[in-house]
């Protein structure tokens, strides 16, 4: 059954996510809580009945590990959503709209794509601020809720407002769509880890 609604899933995104529409939709919210939903179940999937041993290897010194991105995810979560929430103050701008130069599906892409490193800003980098990874993951939990309630009891339209990133301006809803490929990115460098031929058994 799981199997059966991430396909669907994944056939929605790819037919809503190719282009950006100019009004926050239906479609669009469910789109985003449903990718919200999905990166969620899988991140507490590869982190569940991991050992402490498992959750603290590291490839190399300089590496993160399963509780370092876990971490990561976590505080970035409410680091990002406060971006989108921040955009809403101001006046929606239909006009900006074509300055957008990327698609709800471009900024997926891009967002997971591990073949492009990037550095952690500083506020951001793994310092063991939630005490126990146990903990990370309720924090990272109640975090991703508010997101999803976020999405789902806006009335505002995502679309007509926007946030500057360094590759280029996005509407509010690619904000949260960042945010939730944001996870999967580091959800990949964790099943990265776990693949490591010298990961605890």
């Amino acid at each position: 059954m799981k199997t059966t609604i991430i396909s669907l899933f994944t056939l929605a995104f790819s037919l809503t996510g190719l282009m950006a529409q100019a009004t926050f939709t239906n479609d669009d919210r469910g789109t985003a809580i449903g990718h919200l939903e999905k990166t969620k179940a899988e991140i507490m999937y590869a982190v569940k009945d991991l050992n402490d041993a498992q959750l603290n290897f590291k490839a190399t010194p300089d590496s993160w590990s399963v509780a370092n991105c876990l971490e990561h995810i976590t505080s970035s979560e409410s680091f990002i959503l406060g971006f989108i929430e921040k955009s809403l103050e101001g006046e929606a701008n239909p006009a900006m709209r074509s300055e957008l130069k990327f698609s709800d599906g471009q900024i997926v892409t891009m967002i997971t794509d591990r073949s492009q490193k990037a550095q952690a800003p500083e506020p951001l980098r793994p310092t063991e601020a939630f005490g126990s990874p146990e903990t990370t993951l309720k924090t990272f939990l109640e975090r991703r809720q508010q997101t999803v309630d976020f999405v789902a009891n806006t009335q505002r339209d995502l679309r007509i407002h926007f946030l500057d990133f360094p590759f280029g301006k996005i509407d509010a809803l690619q904000g949260v769509l960042f945010l939730s490929a944001h996870s999967e990115r580091h959800l990949k460098q964790i099943q990265e880890v776990k693949a490591n031929e010298n990961f605890p058994k």
